[in-house]
């Protein structure tokens, strides 16, 4: 028993300093680390990011995408703080992951990138980008009314997929998300379970779950893919004929808030569309509303460009993918509407 005892003692003590070799190494090696949230939401920003930071952010067990991720005032991923503006002459990102993009150095994300766009065209637009990892359609109505009563921005690019919607269905914790009833579709604020925040300073932690994907919400996220099931328990996948009852009314009282947020005027909304991932129904609805949408999977998925506009492993765009998704919009309508304008004022 004696025996038994020591050797368990010495396991132990060799798994602790093997333990603490490796988590002294993590800390000197560009370890992942994840910006820190407050836990207190504000008026427009759920789980909102502690502003100001500076942290490195990595992907892979050899750390194969890396970057420093630049944290503004605001909370979000941006090389600068974000001033008002104005005049008319503004135009804000609004979406999820894609659109924050935390991989990505803040020279090449998607304002700085469509702002040289303009000065291409001899304009002077300020360029917003309000992204959050997660966020639904009740998010992004959300940024947007920060965008246009902290900032007076009047044009919004809208990054939107059936997933938007899938992600305030599955009721995200953390998010604001709107709620069916049974009879409309309200905006409600998911609270956040906090209790990983406390152990983002573990170095060894943060490796298992960011840099190789091992927590246990994404083990079950991708175990649920498997088998095509999304986080509501509902397929997910895209009926092309019908949407839900549920699905529906969260869409249209989306619709109809966003419309609420410029007036009305459909022309100052620009849809990013993932195509492959959205309804015929959808399609018809935006067009309906005289939504202009543009479908950003031709820009970056076709077979020449599918590995270059991608990092490895991941869906979100690289700088080569920003470039090409900027360069689909500065196509539209809606941006030539914008830079005429300003070229217009002069």
């Amino acid at each position: 028993m004696k025996n038994f005892l020591f050797v368990s003692l010495k396991i132990f003590c060799g798994m602790l300093i093997a333990a603490l070799l490796l988590e002294l190494a993590l800390r000197i090696l560009p370890t992942s680390h994840l910006p820190m949230t407050t836990a207190v939401n504000t008026k427009h920003v759920a789980k909102p990011i502690l502003p100001n930071q500076g942290v490195v952010y990595s992907r892979g067990w050899m750390f194969q995408i890396g970057n420093f991720v630049e944290i503004n005032a605001d909370g979000f991923h941006s090389g600068t703080d974000y001033e008002r503006c104005s005049d008319d002459n503004s135009v804000a990102f609004i979406g999820d992951s894609m659109v924050e993009n935390i991989m990505v150095d803040s020279e090449h994300l998607m304002h700085p990138t469509l702002a040289r766009k303009f000065v291409n065209r001899s304009t002077n637009i300020s360029v917003y980008s309000f992204g959050n990892s997660g966020a639904g359609l009740a998010d992004i109505v959300n940024f947007m009314r920060l965008g246009r009563e902290k900032y007076n921005i009047k044009y919004f690019i809208i990054k939107f997929d059936y997933y938007d919607i899938l992600d305030d269905l599955s009721k995200n914790d953390g998010h604001f998300v709107y709620v069916f009833d049974g009879d409309k579709a309200e905006i409600k604020l998911i609270p956040k379970y906090r209790g990983f925040e406390k152990f983002k300073s573990v170095a060894l932690i943060r490796y298992i779950f960011s840099n190789l994907q091992l927590s246990p919400g994404a083990f079950i996220s991708k175990l649920k893919a498997e088998f095509g099931i999304a986080s509501s328990g509902k397929p997910k996948t895209v009926d092309k004929q019908q949407l839900s009852k549920e699905e529906d009314a969260i869409l249209e009282q989306f619709i109809l808030d966003i419309l609420k947020i410029v007036d009305g005027d459909a022309r100052r909304i620009l849809f990013m569309s993932r195509e492959k991932f959205n309804s015929d129904v959808i399609k018809e609805k935006f067009h309906k509303y005289g939504f202009e949408c543009v479908d950003i999977d031709a820009a970056t998925h076709s077979d020449y460009e599918a590995d270059l506009s991608h990092f490895h492993n991941d869906s979100h765009w690289n700088a080569r993918g920003i470039e090409r998704v900027c360069s689909a919009v500065e196509k539209t309508e809606f941006f030539k509407r914008i830079a005429n304008g300003a070229k217009s004022e002069k």
